[in-house]
């Protein structure tokens, strides 16, 4: 079969270009299948044609030289991109999560320490009233004393004396209880003159100043010296409501004692 295509090739000329072969058909030749094609129809006078040419020996032509590669073929172009799929629907919200428990109370602050109790500086009482006084003593260091009842409840800061003439320090003393029994609560002392004296009174040791109403007081006075005098009026000449003392001190004794006097020196306390 090689030599049939080897004689045909040589007869119909394909050694020449493919385009002398094209030309001998009408609408040409696009495909190897077209020349299959063409040679299947023809194959009676190609069998023919190899009868007549059998037992011709026919030398080998040369070897044909090798045609020129083909150039490469353009590249394909591109297909359009492919639209962008549509998003997926958003998923459903998550729950909430549940409210952590509240954390515990941390614990209450110690309590501040109380303060100390002022004096009560809207209430004040006079045991002898200085309207009411009509003398003055005569001047000396000599120790009067007398009982009182305490008008209301409050806490003593302060006592006020009134100054007749002269200038001295005077002592200062108040007792809670009568003559028969006392304590000396609170003391104080300040340099006095004429007019109103001002002293502020300290609480003893292990005592307070607070007094109830209808308590009983024995409030007293020393003036350290020879000059100053108050002013007074005079009530019951007895121990049990007044004592007078001429013995000198240095501080507000704790046991009073003495002879009775009528002397009830102005005092306010508040």
């Amino acid at each position: 079969m090689n030599s049939t295509f080897l004689k045909l090739a040589q007869s119909l000329g394909f050694k020449k270009d493919i385009d002398n072969l094209k030309s001998n058909t009408t609408e040409g030749i696009d495909s190897v299948s077209e020349v299959y094609d063409l040679l299947l129809t023809n194959i009676d006078r190609i069998n023919v044609l190899e009868s007549s040419l059998s037992g011709t020996s026919v030398a080998n032509g040369s070897s044909g030289t090798s045609g020129v590669n083909g150039s490469a073929g353009s590249s394909g172009i591109s297909g359009e991109n492919g639209l962008s799929g549509t998003s997926g629907e958003s998923g459903s919200s998550g729950t909430s999560g549940a409210n952590g428990s509240s954390g515990t109370s941390g614990e209450s602050g110690s309590a501040g320490s109380s303060g100390t109790s002022g004096g009560n500086k809207k209430v004040a009482f006079s045991p002898m009233n200085i309207s009411s006084c009509d003398t003055a003593p005569t001047a000396g260091t000599t120790q009067f004393y007398y009982l009182t009842i305490a008008e209301m409840d409050m806490t003593i800061s302060k006592a006020k004396l009134w100054g007749y003439s002269g200038n001295d320090t005077v002592l200062f003393g108040i007792y809670r209880g009568t003559f028969g029994s006392h304590t000396l609560i609170g003391e104080g002392s300040a340099v006095c003159g004429l007019g109103p004296n001002v002293i502020d009174i300290i609480p003893k040791a292990g005592q307070t100043l607070d007094v109830t109403t209808g308590e009983n007081l024995i409030v007293g006075f020393y003036p350290a010296g020879t000059s100053w005098r108050t002013i007074y009026d005079i009530g019951i000449n007895d121990l049990i409501f007044g004592i007078t003392n001429t013995s000198n001190i240095n501080s507000m004794p704790s046991t009073i004692s003495g002879t009775a006097t009528a002397v009830r020196f102005a005092l306010t306390l508040y």
